[in-house]
């Protein structure tokens, strides 16, 4: 016997305005060396005083399809977060340059046309190339190929109205019913 549960299929679709439903390009996600997974983001005013909620609302964009919706506790390290997506996007990209840049190397020093006092310098190019592409492939490849987009709570749900965030965190389970993976971005404390 199979397991069903009690639930419909599109009991997660909360009704959700479809200018509610957004999304940034994983390229967000990851500048700043995750300035976006910090756990608050504050704004001083004019004289002084520091108050939550940034709006970076407007870095999202409406969308009807949402491609890796990541799933986090805000408590862990951004840097760790930011880490693991880089693993996780860039690191095969990277791993692949790496490979190409190594046998490209190879192949000139072998046919003699990198002088022998260069060779000790050939690893640390391929690792610079592995270092680069991990950090930049992203944006890299925004030139070619259209960027993934992904649910960041921050970014996608409004922080600066309190009317609009309400109505964002209602609908997280249209969010979720719109997008085609699940990330999660486990930790000890999650």
């Amino acid at each position: 016997q199979r397991f069903r549960p009690a639930m419909a299929d599109d009991s997660l679709e909360t009704p959700l305005d479809p200018e509610l439903l957004r999304a940034v390009p994983l390229q967000v996600c990851l500048q700043g060396i995750g300035k976006h997974w910090k756990r608050s983001l504050r704004r001083s005013t004019s004289d002084g005083d520091s108050s939550f909620g940034v709006n970076t609302y407007g870095m999202s964009r409406k969308t009807d399809r949402i491609d890796y919706f990541f799933s986090h506790d805000w408590e862990t390290s951004r840097v760790l977060k930011w880490l693991s997506l880089l693993v996780m996007f860039n690191a095969p990209a990277a791993a692949m340059v790496m490979l190409s840049v190594t046998s490209l190397l190879s192949i000139l020093a072998a046919v003699g046309s990198i002088p022998n006092m260069l060779w000790p310098l050939l690893p640390l190019l391929a690792a610079i190339s592995y270092f680069v592409t991990l950090g930049f492939w992203q944006k890299l490849r925004s030139v070619w190929r259209k960027q993934p987009l992904v649910f960041l709570d921050r970014l996608c749900i409004a922080q600066h109205d309190v009317a609009l965030k309400e109505r964002g965190i209602r609908g997280l389970g249209c969010f979720l019913a719109k997008s085609q993976n699940l990330t999660i971005l486990w930790s000890g404390r999650y």
